[in-house]
């Protein structure tokens, strides 16, 4: 291929990256910070059943409004 044709596809877009870093950083700040909290709650009874729920309820809030808007 010809270079002149691919080098607006091949640009640095330095908004991109940092948007893309500082997506990255408050993902990991959001994990570590749930990480630290989780520390001072006590486990059993109420909690592990809550954090037992949570990946049915995940799937549940992402299935059932497409479900209710195109029907089973």
């Amino acid at each position: 291929m010809n270079a002149e044709l691919l080098a607006p596809y091949l640009a640095f877009d330095w908004t991109a990256m940092v948007a893309i870093l500082l997506m990255g950083l408050v993902t990991y700040f959001t994990r570590i910070g749930g990480f630290l909290m989780m520390r001072w709650v006590p486990e059993g009874g109420f909690v592990s059943r809550w954090l037992a729920a949570i990946p049915g309820a995940v799937l549940v809030a992402i299935l059932a409004p497409t479900i209710w808007h195109t029907g089973w």
